[in-house]
């Protein structure tokens, strides 16, 4: 099998699912998109135990795998490859990302011919292929924060990268009310950012390392729609999603069932910061409804087992040549 994505860090749950392939007798490799040995991608890779492709003996068919898994299909370069193994014969799949973006303008999970969703939720508002409801590897490591949160209280910042002038100055706004909100009640923040975001370091307290690790050491995250914000709840910390009007849209936030508060605006952020630094120790019981919804378990598995049987029924059932 053959694993494909454009981001670096997503080889994490990725290595979790090789390693599982492997202890059933089936190897797993990593295409290499950025043709560099030294670079992120293949670095990342092999940190996670996966052989690594070079895409140049890919594309000249040295290489030819049972199955093509995409981590997501959000970029171009990864459907352009689904599609040419579809046209190929190769079997493909994509791993979809437990929040989904269905915006019209930008149709998810259209190419690969089965999908493989987090939970119910993204499941329903697929339609046309293979679906196939498995969990989210990502979940099976995490940590969990300690009961009462970590001492001293500390609110950890996720900041998304702002790619155009128009989004940089929305999230200069959306910080400005941050930093309002986490003044009025008295709580320090760090930001996590982009390690190559210097804008972000250069005005606010970042750090760079892996969420997961900040997280750890978080009373509380703020975050707009975001994955991080359903992963923090995994690991027991209290979130809340603030918003900004136009920016990050996406209606899987829209219901919380109890999980967090939605937030515009420094007044309603800082009573939902107030409110979710209560909660503190409770967060994993009181968000165990939106989890379900978005990321299925199952008793007795891991969700990196389930999304392996998938994987493993795809790469030996029959070719149908759709």
């Amino acid at each position: 099998m053959l694993f494909v994505t454009l981001r670096d860090y997503q080889y994490r749950e990725l290595g979790l699912v090789g390693n599982e392939l492997a202890n059933r007798g089936y190897s797993a490799a990593a295409l290499d998109l950025d043709e560099d040995r030294d670079g992120p991608l293949a670095g990342a890779a092999r940190a996670a135990g996966l052989q690594v492709i070079g895409f140049d003996d890919y594309s000249r068919g040295r290489y030819r795998p049972g199955l093509l898994v995409a981590r997501s299909e959000i970029h171009r370069p990864v459907r352009s490859l689904l599609a040419h193994a579809n046209w190929a014969d190769i079997p493909t799949a994509a791993i979809a990302h437990p929040i989904v973006d269905f915006r019209p303008r930008r149709p998810p999970y259209i190419v690969a011919r089965t999908v493989l969703c987090a939970g119910p939720f993204t499941a329903r508002r697929l339609k046309g292929q293979r679906l196939v409801t498995a969990g989210y590897p990502g979940f099976d490591e995490m940590p969990q924060v300690p009961p009462g949160g970590p001492a001293p209280p500390r609110v950890l910042v996720n900041l998304p990268v702002a790619p155009y002038p128009k989004y940089q100055e929305l999230r200069d706004r959306w910080m400005d009310e941050v930093e309002t909100a986490c003044r009025a009640v008295n709580l320090p923040f760090v930001v996590s950012c982009h390690p190559r975001d210097v804008a972000a370091q250069k005005v606010w307290p970042t750090d760079s390392r892996p969420v997961y690790d900040l997280l750890a050491e978080a009373t509380l995250l703020i975050s707009p729609p975001s994955t991080v914000l359903l992963e923090g709840l995994q690991m027991g910390v209290p979130g809340v999603c603030h918003r900004a009007p136009s920016w990050n849209v996406i209606d899987a936030f829209d219901e919380p069932l109890g999980a967090f508060r939605n937030t515009l605006g420094a007044e309603a952020l800082t009573e939902a910061v107030a409110e979710a630094a209560a909660r503190a120790g409770r967060a994993r019981e009181t968000a165990q409804a939106f989890l379900a919804e978005h990321v299925s378990a199952t008793p007795g598995r891991t969700m990196t087992q389930r999304v392996v049987d998938a994987l493993v029924e795809l790469v030996n059932r029959p070719q149908s040549h759709e």
